[in-house]
């Protein structure tokens, strides 16, 4: 039958089909935060974003786009989110963001 099931997990190198990897990247930066309308998102060290995703605590995706230096994010409800951005080598960087 079906059954919950509660993922914990703390990510380091290599995650299945998902590439490397970062969480609380320096190389990305995402402010403000907390953010009630429009995230922005920055990379550092000559990286770029090639598709940005966010996804709630229950690991839902609530929002994909390609590459943009800001996301308007009025839409979602109050709440902690993951943002996880996808850059040019293909490593995942995940930060942490608080919708107002």
């Amino acid at each position: 039958g079906l059954y919950p099931v509660s993922w914990l997990f703390s990510v380091t190198g290599e995650v299945e089909g998902m590439g490397t990897v970062e969480l609380n990247s320096r190389d990305l930066s995402v402010f403000p935060n907390p953010v009630s309308n429009v995230l922005n998102i920055n990379m550092a060290n000559g990286k770029t974003a090639q598709s940005i995703e966010i996804v709630n605590l229950a690991g839902q995706s609530v929002f994909t786009t390609k590459a943009a230096n800001s996301v308007d994010v009025n839409f979602l409800a109050a709440g902690v989110y993951v943002v996880r951005v996808k850059d040019n080598n293909g490593v995942t960087h995940m930060s942490k963001i608080v919708k107002k």
